[in-house]
């Protein structure tokens, strides 16, 4: 397996510009007519790209010399690792000149359900900076781990609400949240982020749902992403592509807990325990946490797509550390929790980090987009806030 230029797995950030010329309407990069050229064949073509980008890591295990890798790996930690510890107390132009490269994208913000909510409304006259909406914040990194090109990171926020935070007016109240963030950096650059707050847990501290728009309805910002592949793939393209290293069996096991038909053999899911030790967080926490307790568990968060399917774009290894980034889509043609059905498509972000022991599966930690998968669902925002519901 040859040398891929950008990294391991960095190779995938080549090919989202190529996949999301199709997958995007949003790309300017090429106009309607120039997009036409790409037909059935170009779209098998690129699926194969991205399972070989997700995958190449594994494939080509060994084909660099693992002082390249390390260097590489390191070198992108420590400047993220930089980036975030320092990003509060610079300015815009110092984090552009320091860490940003000349083309660097945000694809996505920390509170990306708050802030795209508000957008063209009255809220965003009446929101604050977000250096004023939160004060005394701080930022604290968990875990930091990347491969070739990218660099994955989990963390927490702590602040104070001391001013209005998209539309929510201050409350004075002290939280803390998880976040997870996710970095493509090129030339020892950051060339585009990706963030997804638990904006849920905040509103749920906060004791404040997150506001209407004066038309009474809520913005649902897109989730993109339009290039991720279903786990049946991967795991499909993994099984055809072995490699003898744990590196791939480890990345094995994850890909057929995320598949829906894995064979049988790759890890234990016998009278439907997990694959893994500890279960440290679910996905979907507060759905899950909240409709177990206050809905109807009888119609529980698995049953609500019966067509679900994972759709995976990052699948990272540092060490004993996996990270993987998918979208659970499917259609919501059952009751969750007691909500009604919507026979409508949902499409929202997952991340999760997994810790092996050698080739024993320990611990496995995930986070949801839980604001957005209520929004999709229709479901009225005092969801979150079951005992006011139920005063009223």
């Amino acid at each position: 397996m040859g040398f891929l230029p950008k990294g391991v797995i960095g190779i995938v950030s080549w090919l989202k510009v190529r996949v999301n010329i199709i997958g995007s309407n949003n790309m300017s990069m090429l106009n309607t007519s120039q997009s036409k050229v790409f037909n059935t064949k170009s779209r098998a073509q690129i699926k194969i790209w991205v399972l070989a980008s997700l995958c190449m890591g594994l494939l080509g295990c060994g084909s660099m010399p693992v002082e390249s890798r390390l260097t590489e790996r390191e070198i992108n930690k420590t400047l993220v690792t930089q980036f975030m510890e320092s990003r509060l107390a610079l300015s815009s132009a110092e984090i552009q000149d320091q860490f940003y490269s000349p083309n660097y994208l945000e694809v996505r913000s920390e509170f990306e359900n708050l802030s795209y909510n508000i957008q063209g409304s009255m809220l965003a006259q009446q929101a604050q900076p977000i250096d004023q909406a939160i004060t005394n914040r701080d930022d604290s990194l968990e875990l930091v781990m990347g491969e070739g090109s990218i660099v994955a990171i989990r963390y927490r926020i702590a602040g104070t609400h001391s001013g209005n935070l998209y539309g929510i007016p201050a409350t004075g109240k002290d939280f803390e949240i998880y976040a997870v963030a996710i970095f493509e950096l090129e030339n020892g650059k950051i060339d585009e982020a990706w963030f997804m707050a638990d904006e849920v847990d905040l509103l749920m501290q906060l004791g404040i749902a997150m506001p209407a728009r004066e038309d009474g309805q809520y913005n649902i910002p897109p989730t993109g992403g339009e290039h991720a592949i279903s786990s049946d793939d991967i795991l499909s393209f993994m099984l055809a592509n072995p490699a003898d290293s744990k590196e791939y069996r480890n990345k094995l096991k994850i890909a057929a807990r995320k598949a829906n038909n894995p064979p049988p053999g790759i890890i234990d899911e016998e009278d439907g325990r997990r694959p893994y030790d500890n279960f440290l967080r679910p996905g979907f926490k507060w759905v899950v946490e909240m409709g177990t307790n206050f809905g109807n568990p009888d119609f529980g968060f698995g049953g609500a797509y019966p067509d679900r399917i994972d759709k995976m774009d990052y699948f990272l290894i540092d060490g004993d550390t996996i990270m993987i980034r998918f979208r659970l889509t499917g259609t919501n043609t059952l009751s969750m929790f007691g909500l009604p059905p919507t026979n409508e498509p949902v499409d929202a972000w997952e991340v999760a980090f997994m810790t092996f022991v050698d080739e024993h599966w320990r611990d496995a930690w995930w986070i949801g987009d839980d604001q957005s998968m209520l929004m999709q669902l229709g479901g009225a925002q005092d969801f979150w806030f079951p005992e006011v519901s139920s005063a009223n």
